[in-house]
């Protein structure tokens, strides 16, 4: 099979969680063996492991010119649905609070990638309505050599094509749970919506002292967030509570794990070719794990004839 990228430009425009400050995404078709990447005014920056470093709660490309901070699930969403090629264009429209920020120089020059779980299932849909063109060169495709990884991630070749993940998560009150996706774009988009688990705030916790927390969390970004129940499952304090605002998938519970299935891709995909015959299991392994595995066992990873 050859290279692909997409049919035509796709644009989106949602809210950011650090700041509140609602972005534009531009994804536009790009050439043979350019991979994927993200540009601003400052410059661009590919989606490759030697350009990417864990920050708290997600994973940062960046080089001397420009800095894109959240870009582990649209990255998952292109490496599920085939696309080699890609180019991203990321514009801040700045809200009054960023601006007053800026004009003080207070301001960050990081661009934050929205994640929220609409925009992941809106662009599913987009890539779907504008299809893909086939380019002139032939995709390559990686296998596993061996088992790699650690007792958070672990990697294995196995008999079958393409990849499959299980997530094990384990939170209060809800307790340890394990999920499985045999990751294809079937299957990805149902869970494409799936929300990250507030982990930094004990089961119970008012809303209205995280929204405060929230808005004051991240100054240089803007007074404000992108935070709502909708956006992110916000840990109540009984499973009975839990279990009525998790959203479903498969006819089954494990919206977390799911999520956290969408997280591994996107850091796989930094690898920068679709992997095939491997297996993954991760319990409880964060961005800075996956980082770290990934970079540590590089070459036990090898072409396809």
């Amino acid at each position: 099979m050859n290279q692909q990228t997409i049919r035509e430009r796709i644009e989106l425009v949602d809210r950011e969680f650090y700041g509140g400050n609602y972005v534009k995404l531009t994804l536009s078709p790009a050439d043979e063996n350019t991979g994927i990447f993200f540009a601003n005014k400052r410059g661009k920056v590919k989606a490759r492991l030697d350009c990417a470093v864990p920050s708290k709660y997600s994973i940062m490309l960046q080089n001397e010119d420009a800095r894109f901070l959240n870009v582990e699930h649209l990255l998952a969403t292109l490496y599920v649905y085939g696309i080699d090629n890609a180019r991203i264009e990321v514009e801040r429209l700045p809200s009054l609070s960023f601006k007053i920020l800026n004009w003080f120089g207070l301001a960050t020059d990081i661009e934050v990638i929205p994640a929220l779980p609409k925009l992941q299932r809106t662009l599913c849909e987009r890539i779907e309505d504008v299809g893909l063109t086939e380019q002139n060169c032939k995709r390559r495709r990686l296998r596993l050599k061996e088992e790699i990884g650690n007792e958070k991630l672990m990697l294995s070749p196995v008999d079958h094509e393409g990849l499959t993940i299980r997530a094990t998560t384990e939170y209060a009150p809800v307790g340890k749970e394990s999920v499985k996706l045999v990751v294809g774009p079937r299957e990805y988009k149902r869970i494409s919506s799936a929300r990250a688990c507030v982990k930094q705030f004990n089961p119970g916790t008012p809303r209205f002292i995280m929204n405060i927390l929230a808005m004051v969390a991240y100054p240089n970004f803007g007074i404000g967030h992108g935070f709502t129940e909708r956006n992110v499952f916000i840990p109540p304090k009984t499973r009975v509570e839990w279990r009525q605002q998790e959203f479903c998938y498969f006819g089954k519970r494990g919206e977390i794990g799911y999520h956290t299935i969408i997280d591994r891709i996107g850091a796989l995909a930094l690898l920068g070719y679709s992997l095939s015959g491997v297996h993954v299991e991760c319990k409880f392994s964060g961005h800075k794990n996956d980082l770290r595995v990934l970079r540590e066992n590089e070459k036990m990873f090898y072409f396809e004839e």
